[in-house]
């Protein structure tokens, strides 16, 4: 810490040099976006993470074993809450806890629960 402080107080201050005049040119808008995504497994946690800044929440249920895909009713009423507040609403899908290899009666599952969410209104 002394040997910051001891630097930064010795040194003496520069002199900006220009070549040229600046010209005069439209300011510019910066936009800096953050994603700020919280995973929720309930109504109560979905509006806390909204109210405390979220701009994207992930729907998932069963956290304790990794995650599974959430009920419909549940991303129904998300979707609601955050339709007017720019938040976005992302789903995990996984149709069950486990390793992550499929057959293809469960693929089946999944991509129903993809259309089922799509026509619910989630962004991803």
């Amino acid at each position: 810490y002394s040997f910051v402080t001891n630097y930064f107080h010795k040194r003496k201050p520069v002199k900006a040099r220009r070549e040229q005049p600046m010209k005069k040119r439209e300011s510019l808008k910066i936009q800096h976006t953050h994603t700020i995504e919280f995973c929720v497994s309930d109504i109560a946690s979905a509006i806390a993470a909204v109210h405390g800044g979220a701009t994207s929440l992930e729907l998932c249920a069963n956290r304790l074993e990794g995650g599974v895909s959430p009920s419909l009713g549940f991303v129904e009423e998300c979707v609601r809450v955050c339709r007017n507040l720019s938040v976005e609403v992302h789903v995990l899908v996984r149709p069950r806890p486990g390793g992550f290899v499929y057959d293809q009666e469960e693929f089946e599952v999944i991509l129903r629960d993809i259309s089922a969410y799509i026509n619910a209104g989630v962004d991803g």
